[in-house]
């Protein structure tokens, strides 16, 4: 969530960039921030859209020191897509939780990751990519095997195939998930 407010106020200092959903966002976050930020920033540069979110946020967590959390929108998202084979696959991270999506079609990554980000778009959920590689997904030998890397998603240092797996793995009870950093 502190991703997501950080997020809204580098936006909002380039604001042709940044939506009212995004603000609507990570104002659920942290309403008391919000409230400060919308008191620090210059009226004429903040439409009059997303300052009424911003007050509407603020108005709504009055009178608590710490807001409630919002029911996650994310909960409805299934965790992990995978088709049978080898796929391109990306990891995404959208709040707290992590989200894996694989397609064996997919002839570029972002192939793979754009079915997700449209859902998480159209919750107003702020998400990153956080890379790509591939996954060989065998039902019938209850094995997945994920290794390499995305030219179009590529990670921020090592790759993070270990939180890959883990999604994988909770999706799949009794499946051997398997990592490498090798391979394309």
């Amino acid at each position: 969530m502190a991703r997501a407010f950080r997020l809204a106020v580098a936006c909002v200092g380039a604001a042709s960039a940044f939506r009212a959903s995004d603000l609507q966002f990570a104002a659920h976050a942290n309403a008391s921030a919000c409230a400060q930020l919308a008191a620090r920033l210059d009226a004429a540069r903040l439409g009059p859209q997303l300052k009424n979110a911003l007050a509407a946020a603020s108005r709504a967590n009055r009178g608590s020191s710490r807001a409630a959390a919002p029911a996650p929108a994310t909960a409805a998202v299934e965790a992990c897509v995978l088709g049978q084979g080898i796929q391109k696959y990306v990891l995404v991270q959208a709040g707290d939780r992590y989200f894996v999506r694989g397609d064996p079609r997919a002839a570029y990554h972002k192939d793979a990751a754009l079915p997700l980000i449209n859902e998480l778009r159209n919750l107003g959920v702020a998400h990153e990519v956080l890379g790509g590689g591939r996954i060989v997904h065998d039902p019938a030998n209850q094995q997945i095997k994920i290794y390499g890397h995305s030219f179009g998603f590529p990670w921020q240092g090592a790759p993070r195939h270990d939180l890959s797996a883990a999604v994988c793995a909770a999706a799949f009870p009794g499946v051997a998930v398997e990592t490498s950093d090798e391979g394309y």
